[in-house]
């Protein structure tokens, strides 16, 4: 186990770093804006986490050093960055947030593989050590497992995570976005946007554009339903590692179906 309490998540852009915020606050951590690191960046955000350790929301998107031509997206390359640097800069848990896009999160997992290399022992659950448990890499990935729903666009991504959220909670918003999407004449620009951006416009006016990812964390029902895929998709596992917090006891409904007596 690492005596360095220090943790950094890597996501893609400001939006994924608005997710990250809510849903930090909402399970119990702090910000943290004067604390010291030897990690810096551009538009991090810090926490202090209910574990007391130190995370860092890092969105990769808003860093400027990254070398054009470097044949790495954002993510992956500071990933790489940080772990050359653990001997002088000492990291207790890399977080790699991703979105699975258009593959599939076997191909996500494999890319990450041959990112860390043969020198990181891979985990039972999915993580990658390295020297030891020292340094602990935990990929999260962006991904609905169920089928696509009325107003949940196809790509997963962080709009999918939220629209299927959205949608289940309230079901007849989803129906809405899905007509007025398709009664759209020529559409262009992205799909996976123009999803979220219409649950937004049509209930989320008053939080803004900035604000519009962290207030679904503020909302009961969309919350129960966010937590529901994070769980099912094992990021609520690797969140509980990250953060100190205790495990969340499984609803009535999950020991039973789990029940292999009733085989």
């Amino acid at each position: 186990m690492s005596g360095v309490s220090e943790s950094i998540l890597l996501c893609e852009g400001f939006d994924d770093r608005s997710f990250w915020q809510g849903l930090l606050l909402s399970v119990g951590c702090k910000e943290d804006r004067k604390a010291s690191s030897p990690h810096t960046y551009n538009a991090v955000y810090r926490y202090r986490t209910p574990g007391g350790g130190l995370l860092q929301v890092v969105p990769c998107g808003a860093q400027t050093s990254m070398p054009k031509g470097a044949g790495d997206d954002p993510v992956r390359y500071y990933a790489r960055l940080l772990l050359r640097a653990r001997a002088t800069k000492p990291l207790a848990r890399l977080v790699l947030n991703l979105d699975v896009d258009l593959g599939s999160p076997s191909d996500v997992i494999e890319s990450i593989r041959s990112l860390v290399g043969k020198e990181a022992k891979e985990t039972p659950s999915g993580e990658f050590e390295f020297d030891g448990g020292q340094t602990v890499v935990s990929p999260i990935l962006w991904y609905v497992p169920d089928p696509v729903a009325d107003g949940v666009p196809s790509q997963q991504a962080l709009e999918r995570l939220v629209c299927a959220a959205l949608s289940a909670a309230f079901p007849e918003r989803g129906r809405k976005v899905k007509e007025w999407l398709a009664s759209r004449p020529h559409p262009r620009g992205k799909e996976h946007k123009a999803h979220a951006w219409s649950f937004m416009a049509g209930w989320h006016t008053d939080h803004g554009m900035g604000d519009f990812y962290a207030s679904l964390w503020r909302d009961p029902a969309i919350e129960k339903e966010l937590r529901s895929i994070l769980k099912s998709t094992g990021t609520w596992a690797v969140l509980e590692r990250l953060l100190g917090l205790p495990p969340v006891p499984p609803t009535a409904f999950e020991v039973v179906m789990n029940d292999d007596s009733l085989d």
